[in-house]
């Protein structure tokens, strides 16, 4: 489990036990080492990197997939603490925004990205 979510910064069941549901670990450990894991993990990956994200294409629902793969992850207080520090033009014509976790920036600290008009995600960073 570690290796999925340690490249984003501090793994988020010691970032904010928060987020931590320990109850739902059994389903996490009867998935993650199936085929669909890997699987699912790979279609995000091919559908969202480097294509446009526009509703042009047709992709598989990331965040279902997430909540389905990390049920001991609680998403609805992730998703609904995120908070926006901004949105702005860049000087390429591309669109950049800024955003922190609202849990202590364990998660995400002020994650940068920009997109282009595709809303192809040309850089992240999570500082």
């Amino acid at each position: 489990m570690a290796e999925q979510w340690e490249d984003c910064g501090t793994p988020f069941w010691e970032a904010s036990d928060k987020l931590f549901l320990p109850e739902r670990m059994a389903e996490f450990e009867a998935i993650h080492e199936t085929d669909e894991f890997d699987s699912t993990i790979s279609r995000i990956v091919v559908n969202y990197i480097d294509k446009p994200n526009n509703g042009t294409k047709e992709k598989i629902d990331a965040e279902a997939a997430m909540r389905r793969l990390f049920p001991q992850f609680d998403w609805d207080k992730f998703l609904s603490n995120i908070k926006p520090h901004c949105v702005c033009p860049e000087f390429n014509g591309n669109m950049g925004f800024c955003i922190n976790d609202g849990f202590g920036s364990h998660i995400f600290c002020s994650a940068v990205a920009e997109l282009d008009e595709e809303l192809r995600f040309l850089r992240w960073d999570n500082m």
